[in-house]
Order: C-alpha cells, then sequence, then structure tokens
C-alpha cells in the first residue's frame, strides 16, 4: 500500500536516475509527475512534462494538464519532481537577492537540486530538495535530501504558492468529470483523446502495469469495444502516440 514516504521515495529515486542519465547525455529534464493509487506501491502513470517557459502561467497550464490523468486512475497521492536552482543561506538573505532582482539560476551563489512534492487528498504533503554536485570530471553526484513534512500544502513558503491549488485539483476533478459526461464510457474515450493531445504538444506519457490493471477493472466491463481500441494503441498506429507504441511493444513480447 502507497504512503506519502514510500511515494516520495520512489519519485525521488527515479527522478534522480533519470537526471544522472539526462546529464550524461546532453539534455536537461523537464519536471516530472507521478500519480499513485492507494491499492499499489508503484505509480499508475509517469508524465514528463514538455519544455517549460519562463513564465508563471505558461508553468501552471502546463502542470495542470498533466494532472488530467488524476481522475481516471483514481489517484489518492501526486507527486512532482523538478531539475533546480536554488540559493542557500537564511530568507533574509535569499530575500534580498531575490529583491534586486536576481533569479536563483543567474546567482553567482547558486546551487543545483531536485525538488521532490507529494500531497494526498486530506491537503497533508511532503517536501524535499536533494542537492547535487559535480565532480572533477563533471559528473553528478546528489548530496544528503532534506524533507519536510507539511500539514497542509497550502500554507508555509517551501512550495511555489501556485503549485499546491493545481495539485490539489487532482482529487476534485472527478467531480467535474461527472457533471459533464453521463456515460462511463466516455470517460474512456476521453482519457484516449487527452493522451494523443498531450503526446502531440510534447508531454510523455507513461501508464504502468498498476495503471492499466485499474483502468481494466474500471472500464472493460462497461465498454469492451473501446477498452480494446484502447489497448490495441487506438484505430491507427500512426494515431498511436510513443507511450502506446511502448505498452503494445512490451505486450508483444510478452505474448
Amino acid at each position: 500500500m502507497i504512503t506519502l514516504q514510500s511515494a516520495q521515495e520512489h519519485i525521488s529515486n527515479y527522478y534522480c536516475d533519470f537526471k544522472k542519465f539526462s546529464d550524461e547525455n546532453n539534455f536537461s529534464p523537464t519536471p516530472m509527475m507521478m500519480f499513485f493509487n492507494s491499492t499499489s506501491e508503484f505509480p499508475t502513470a509517469i508524465v514528463h512534462l514538455p519544455e517549460l517557459d519562463d513564465d508563471q502561467a505558461d508553468k501552471m497550464v502546463k502542470h495542470k494538464l498533466a494532472t488530467m490523468f488524476a481522475p481516471f486512475l483514481d489517484t489518492d497521492i501526486v507527486s512532482i519532481a523538478t531539475d533546480v536552482f536554488f540559493l542557500k543561506g537564511d530568507k533574509d538573505d535569499k530575500d534580498k537577492v531575490l529583491n534586486e532582482g536576481i533569479k536563483p539560476s543567474e546567482s553567482i551563489e547558486r546551487q543545483e537540486g531536485v525538488t521532490i512534492f507529494t500531497a494526498q487528498a486530506d491537503g497533508k504533503g511532503l517536501f524535499s530538495l536533494k542537492e547535487y554536485g559535480r565532480d572533477d570530471i563533471g559528473k553528478i553526484y546528489f548530496k544528503e535530501q532534506t524533507t519536510s513534512e507539511l500539514d497542509d500544502v497550502s500554507s508555509g513558503d517551501e512550495i511555489q504558492s501556485w503549485i499546491s491549488p493545481v495539485v490539489m485539483s487532482s482529487f476534485t476533478d472527478q467531480e467535474r468529470i461527472d457533471e459533464l459526461l453521463d456515460d462511463k464510457s466516455d470517460e474512456l474515450r476521453l482519457l484516449m483523446t487527452g493522451i494523443i493531445k498531450l503526446d502531440e504538444i510534447g508531454y510523455m506519457v507513461q501508464i504502468s502495469d498498476a495503471g492499466m490493471k485499474l483502468l481494466q477493472d474500471k472500464y472493460q466491463s462497461i465498454d469492451e469495444d473501446t477498452w480494446q481500441t484502447f489497448i490495441n494503441g487506438f484505430d491507427s498506429p500512426d494515431e498511436m502516440p510513443d507511450s502506446f507504441k511502448f505498452l503494445r511493444e512490451k505486450r508483444d513480447e510478452e505474448e
């Protein structure tokens, strides 16, 4: 059974390994989101966001779009990992630099790290910062991770103010879907459409075995035809997102 702590540890290990891989292959990782259901210790879906503009509105929209998977997967916990620059020191020192209009990424005092934010439906959460450095040949090594427990993710200054409402909306979007759709089979079609559209604009979506099992239990008995289209990678290979090509190849290997 998943917990805040195990979800935090899962995305931390996964993203830090991915950060090392991306650094060795000369590309910068974008933020990653993981979705968890309480019945499994593994994520139901992993979403890599596209490149973000240096604009808060762009970041909000792109993170919000990634949360579209939450209601379909009966999400209980959401985690986000992000590669960041940050400043050390007490709050007054950091505020002084920021008030001068200098971003952490532009400061000569900048440090590099990975932030991990995990939240559940009752508002409790965890926030971690895992600093990393580079050895003599430029390879990344990770330092100690500091973690704060959050009784209410909407308060406190550990995380940016816009991210909490975006994440917490993951747990209430099912109500909006219920209002919009009368037929449960329409939900699966909506999920298919969402995956295609996100793939077109640069998201990478991976639905895990745990996620596929959850979707099967939820939707197969309601609409077998739509379910078969879903697991077979849509009607045409040309329409198939990379995540579904991966799933089809994996299934073919197993067969």
